[in-house]
């Protein structure tokens, strides 16, 4: 059995980086600031109020603290297996935290004014981007033509509509939709948003402040990332567009582009053909663990999934041993044998073993690969992580498959029911 996250190679790397600051049409001074190390590499805005320092603090940690994200990320690149993913996003998180003191301890030497800062970074691992954020700075994934917004907003409007308190056509005129409900230098608590997605050739991430979604809407901003010509012009035609709306606000954006690892592979741009991550995202998407989440929550729930890969013939569990816990076959085959001889097999979308999130209990089946086949794995321990750290997610993620269960269960005592009845001469 291959644990990985990735081949051994990847598949992508970064064609370029670009970035844009702009003071904006209605305001003095620029209060945003930008980080983009190329070496790490990492990527990061802020968008500070009460004046510029509190950015320009919560960068200069970040940035500080780059030489240790690069250990880190190293060790992604060598082993990308859940412990060395996670490692990452747990330094993000701790990161932010230490920035968030130094914006406290900055704001108390000022005194005659109160300032925080939103922040959103990004670094970069191979095949893998690692997202932390807080505030209304956002991080946006351009692929395959589609435009999808990766982090969810920290404000008091965007809390209203997740609680289902308002609808999304509400938020756009809730006196609440630019009231932060927490930033940096707000309060000594934190909770970072930590998100993981696998790249692609022909991706475009931008992570932008709140400046160029007041000015422009995501069809806009889709239109500009999508003209023909290098990242200079999209991030150009961006602030001209923004000026075009009345650039109400400071906007700062990093425009990350990426092209294939492999000269003789074409780069896929606004081709639909996004790669076998991609389709393997997609299948394990439709299991039914996974298929309720929405794409903010996927890439907050992948850094947990262990990527494994089986040869044929080779077992990924047999019965009596450790269970893998929840898999989900994203490609190839496997055949499963049960307790009690019953056997099957399994392709695409197949899954076994959610009973064992459920339970620290042995293996009640053999599993074995019939060709070269690839799983996603949640085991029992990294699904207490998530219901430990994040007990939103895993709350959603323990009430589906306890509905799971309940269903299984009930089929299960229907049957038994029929074969009482039988037995009994009722049938």
């Amino acid at each position: 059995m291959v644990v990985s996250s990735l081949p051994p190679s990847s598949s992508v790397r970064i064609k370029s980086a670009v970035y844009r600051s702009d003071v904006g049409r209605s305001r003095k001074t620029n209060e945003d600031g930008v980080l983009s190390l190329s070496k790490v590499p990492l990527y990061a805005v802020a968008d500070g109020t009460g004046g510029p320092e509190a950015g320009r603090v919560a960068l200069t940690v970040l940035k500080d603290q780059s030489p240790h994200l690069a250990a880190k990320n190293a060790d992604v690149a060598a082993s990308p297996t859940t412990t060395s993913r996670l490692a990452v996003g747990r330094f993000l998180d701790a990161i932010f935290t230490k920035a968030n003191a130094a914006v406290h301890e900055a704001a108390d030497q000022i005194r005659d004014r109160r300032i925080a800062t939103t922040l959103c970074a990004v670094t970069i691992v191979n095949d893998h981007a690692f997202v932390a954020h807080v505030g209304d700075s956002r991080a946006y994934l351009l692929r395959a033509r589609e435009l999808r917004c990766l982090t969810n907003d920290h404000t008091l409007a965007a809390l209203q509509v997740r609680r289902g308190d308002i609808t999304p056509a509400e938020l756009k005129t809730s006196p609440f939709r630019h009231t932060l409900s927490q930033a940096l230098g707000m309060s000594p608590a934190l909770e970072v948003d930590l998100l993981e997605l696998r790249l692609a050739p022909g991706d475009q991430l931008l992570i932008t402040t709140n400046g160029l979604t007041r000015a422009l809407n995501d069809e806009l901003i889709h239109a500009c990332l999508e003209i023909d010509g290098e990242p200079e012009a999209r991030a150009d035609l961006l602030i001209k567009k923004t000026h075009e709306h009345g650039a109400p606000d400071n906007t700062t954006f990093v425009l990350v582009t990426f092209e294939s690892a492999h000269k003789s592979s074409p780069a896929i741009g606004k081709s639909t053909n996004t790669g076998r991550n991609d389709e393997r995202e997609r299948v394990a998407r439709r299991s039914f663990l996974f298929r309720d989440l929405t794409d903010s929550e996927w890439h907050q729930i992948l850094p947990y999934l262990e990527v494994i890969e089986a040869r044929p013939g080779e077992p990924l569990e047999r019965i009596g041993e450790s269970a893998l816990g929840f898999a989900v076959v994203t490609g190839g085959r496997f055949r499963v044998d049960q307790v009690g001889g019953e056997t099957k097999e399994l392709g695409a979308t197949g899954h076994f073993g959610a009973l064992y999130l459920a339970n620290d209990v042995a293996a009640q089946e053999t599993v074995v690969a019939l060709e070269p086949s690839q799983v996603y794995a949640l085991s029992r321990p990294r699904f207490a992580e998530v219901l430990r750290l994040n007990p939103v997610l895993g709350g959603k993620l323990t009430l589906t498959l306890l509905e799971a269960l309940g269903n299984r269960l009930g089929v299960l005592t229907t049957r038994i029911g029929q074969v009482l009845d039988a037995a009994n001469g009722k049938i």
